[in-house]
């Protein structure tokens, strides 16, 4: 009996190890920010939730990445990626380097690995 407590006991500790342990969200952030880099928004926004969807549409998106590279100049190259956890959500930081400065481009996943949010961070 003591046995079979045990081994559930190690089972329920090993499920909410894993069940804790933050999702790698690093990939799929700079697969995001190269969806922008080409220039396929209808991609990007196929990641998004629904709400994402609704606020940022695809021509939105674009004015936003258009309006970044005015800004910062051309895109040279994401410079390495980060991950955090905030209020709930895994956070992805992509370090991007434009001509003129760097900037952080923040992707927010939800529970569903859904884009719930973006952010153009200095």
């Amino acid at each position: 009996m003591r046995l079979l407590t045990a081994m559930i006991a190690v089972l329920v500790v090993s499920f909410v190890s894993i069940s804790c342990a933050a999702r790698d969200v690093t990939g799929p952030g700079r697969e995001f920010v190269e969806m922008l880099v080409r220039g396929d928004y209808a991609a990007a926004v196929a990641k998004f939730d629904a709400t994402m969807k609704g606020v940022m549409p695809e021509a939105e998106l674009s004015i936003a990445w258009l309006s970044l590279l005015q800004q910062a100049g051309p895109f040279q190259q994401i410079a390495g990626v980060s991950q955090t956890k905030e209020q709930g959500h895994d956070v992805a930081y992509v370090r991007c380097d434009f001509e003129k400065t760097a900037v952080n481009v923040k992707v927010v996943y939800n529970a569903n690995m859904e884009v719930a949010g973006l952010w153009f961070v200095p």
